[in-house]
């Protein structure tokens, strides 16, 4: 599974009756009494805010993908709910809470053990943290979180997704945000152009930039190019064939020194490249060459 932290916007909204709204998250003031807690305060956590009196707050605290589905992907939201002074107890039922999606979907929350349960409250003046769960569906990404523990009590918070002003936000299941742009997971990055991902890591790619990266077809990156040659060369009329149709130079001459031509049935044909024949380039450019064009000729 993917975790993806971050701090996203909170939406205060008083529950008078009518649920107003009071504010809208922040560190701003507001007539009502809203605000975000002041960090500065001895035991209050930075970024957390409060509800104002009578009132109700969410946030979303993490947002965590889980496997996918044929139609739809597990979604674990972690969800901080501040209950104000002097309110009635809030219910941390699942059915409370619900996404609203990007395609204009709204998918209810889902009884999980180990999730928010409708037998935990909010106490007034209080907060207290849970998860909950949804189906979502694939093509879909949520844009919303609403909790509505009653009627007349109602708070909403957005969900930030992967774009250039949150580089590290919410993208679809099996990628992840880096620069603000979303792309296939390698670790917890994303390859930039002309890398691959290789062991959890980005890595350079064969290229005349970088004449000595990973090839990601096999063979090995010799001068920028990836070459199959590194096994012995296999002796077949098919080989032959190919071998006298190539415009290879000095195909049909392969002599620079004796170690030089042990080469061709070395079974690692790339170490000699750096080791015997380092000295004899036309011999190494050839065999390169044949490689390119007759990759069957070589295992």
């Amino acid at each position: 599974m993917r975790r993806v932290l971050w701090a996203i916007g909170l939406a205060l909204l008083a529950g008078c009756g009518e649920g107003r709204r009071t504010g809208s998250g922040g560190g701003g003031g507001n007539p009502d009494g809203g605000a975000a807690l002041d960090a500065t305060e001895e035991g209050v956590d930075a970024g957390l805010a409060i509800a104002p009196p009578l009132g109700l707050a969410i946030q979303v605290a993490s947002l965590e993908w889980g496997a996918p589905g044929q139609s739809r992907v597990s979604l674990k939201v972690g969800v901080i709910v501040a209950n104000g002074a002097g309110a009635a107890p809030v219910s941390l039922a699942p059915a409370g809470f619900a996404l609203e999606t990007i395609h204009g979907l709204v998918v209810s929350g889902l009884n999980r053990p180990g999730d928010c349960a409708s037998d935990l409250a909010v106490a007034a003046g209080a907060r207290a943290g849970c998860s909950v769960h949804f189906d979502v569906p694939s093509d879909d990404l949520p844009r919303l979180l609403r909790y509505q523990p009653s009627s007349g009590r109602s708070a909403e918070a957005s969900i930030d997704l992967c774009d250039s002003a949150h580089p590290e936000a919410l993208c679809p299941p099996t990628k992840v945000c880096a620069q603000g742009l979303c792309g296939p997971a390698c670790g917890k990055m994303v390859c930039a152009a002309g890398q691959a991902c290789s062991g959890g890591a980005c890595v350079d790619v064969c290229s005349p930039e970088h004449p000595s990266a990973v090839c990601l077809s096999p063979g090995e990156c010799v001068q920028g190019q990836c070459v199959s040659s590194c096994g012995h060369l296999v002796g077949s009329d098919e080989c032959s064939d190919c071998l006298n149709r190539v415009p290879c130079p000095g195909l049909h001459e392969l002599t620079c020194s004796d170690a030089c031509a042990t080469c061709i049935g070395s079974d690692d044909w790339c170490s000699c490249i750096g080791g015997a024949c380092a000295g004899c380039q036309n011999f190494v450019n050839t065999m390169n060459c044949a490689a390119l064009v007759c990759p069957s000729c070589f295992q």
